[in-house]
């Protein structure tokens, strides 16, 4: 299986690596910085939507062909009206029940609520520990390849500063 490592972490010389990570901070910080409004190049794709007079034809037809909700049933400005009445009167009924039973739903709902939180932080923290566990597993064959191929990477180097020297050497 073919693989290529630009950097070896377990081999490698760090003492560059602070002054380049700090160089890639910080263009990725001036890259992220907020825009203050569109890109020029998106302000020139942008399309103004006109207002187009069919738009509002068919909107109308279709309001015409679709009933709506009739809110006038709910609104209780007519007291007088015994339909009325029942309606203000089955609302109040309603809103008692919801009272009277709140304190056992609520319970329930709490109970509900912890089962399905419990629940997920299990589920979650099996999922952090298998991953931890493959990042661990993923570094060590890492760092055991790297160890195993450190001497072919020092004989290549080695190779390539020889093939340096000989070469300038022969130029002069």
């Amino acid at each position: 299986m073919p693989t290529r490592m630009d950097y070896l972490p377990f081999i490698d010389d760090d003492s560059n690596n602070e002054r380049y990570r700090d160089e890639v901070e910080n263009m990725i910080e001036k890259e992220l910085r907020p825009e203050s409004g569109l890109h020029p190049e998106a302000a020139k794709l942008k399309i103004q939507l006109r207002e187009n007079p069919l738009d509002n034809i068919s909107l109308k037809e279709y309001r015409d062909q679709v009933p709506r909700i009739d809110i006038t049933r709910y609104a209780v400005n007519d007291n007088t009206n015994p339909e009325t009445l029942c309606v203000i009167d089955s609302y109040l009924r309603h809103q008692e029940l919801t009272l009277q039973l709140l304190p056992q739903t609520l319970v329930n709902q709490w109970a509900i609520n912890n089962d399905y939180l419990n629940a997920s932080e299990e589920s979650l923290q099996q999922i952090i520990t298998n991953q931890e566990n493959q990042i661990q597993t993923l570094n060590q064959y890492r760092a055991n390849m790297q160890t195993q191929t450190k001497p072919i990477f020092s004989d290549l180097e080695q190779r390539w500063k020889d093939s340096l020297i000989n070469r300038l050497d022969s130029l002069d």
